[in-house]
């Protein structure tokens, strides 16, 4: 799996991602990752929590520098 640059190139379909979020921290800059939902008719990340059945939830307004696409699930 590679990081694919955003907003260089976007998602093409609406669903949840793994995303790469920059944000302000103490005097540097933090980087992590973590679930977001993108919406492609507005081209928006939001906050995403897989346990919630209306999991689509506040606009992230932090920089997203990056996603996964093609991510697999464990079905043990």
């Amino acid at each position: 799996m590679n990081w694919i640059s955003y907003p260089q190139y976007r998602p093409e379909v609406s669903q949840p991602y793994l995303i790469s979020v920059e944000r302000p921290y103490a005097v540097s800059t933090l980087t992590f990752n973590t679930m977001a939902y993108y919406d492609v008719d507005t081209q928006r990340w939001f906050k995403y929590d897989g346990f919630d059945d209306n999991s689509a939830k506040e606009l992230i307004t932090n920089k997203v520098v990056g996603w996964l696409g093609g991510l697999t699930t464990f079905l043990g």
